[in-house]
C-alpha cells in the first residue's frame, strides 16, 4: 500500500522463507510503517510493525516490532558498496 500524496509506502507483504506447511500452504507475513520523520532531506520509519498475514487495522497487534530511536546517516566511499570480487 502506498500512500500517494504523500509517496510514502504504508506496508509491504511477503511470504515467509522457512514454511513447515507444503504448498499451498503458504505462510504470510506483512510489514507496517509508521512514524515518518524527516532526516536530512528523506522521510525514515521510525516504526515498522510486522503482523502475520495481511495487514491490520490494528498495529499494536504485531509479532515484532522495530522502534528506531535515534537515527544519523554515516558517509563512506562509494567504492565500499562494491563486491569484494568480480
Amino acid at each position: 500500500m502506498v500512500f500517494v500524496d504523500a509517496g510514502s509506502i504504508e506496508a509491504a507483504s511477503f511470504t515467509t522463507r522457512y514454511n513447515p506447511k507444503t504448498t499451498p500452504g503458504f505462510l504470510y507475513g506483512s510489514i507496517q510503517f509508521e512514524d515518518y520523520r524527516d532526516v536530512n532531506g528523506i522521510q525514515i520509519p521510525l516504526k515498522q510493525s510486522a503482523q502475520l498475514d495481511r495487514p491490520k487495522n490494528n498495529t499494536e497487534d504485531y509479532v515484532h516490532r522495530l522502534t528506531i530511536h535515534n537515527f544519523e546517516w554515516v558517509s563512506f566511499p562509494v567504492s565500499q558498496l562494491q563486491p569484494l570480487c568480480a
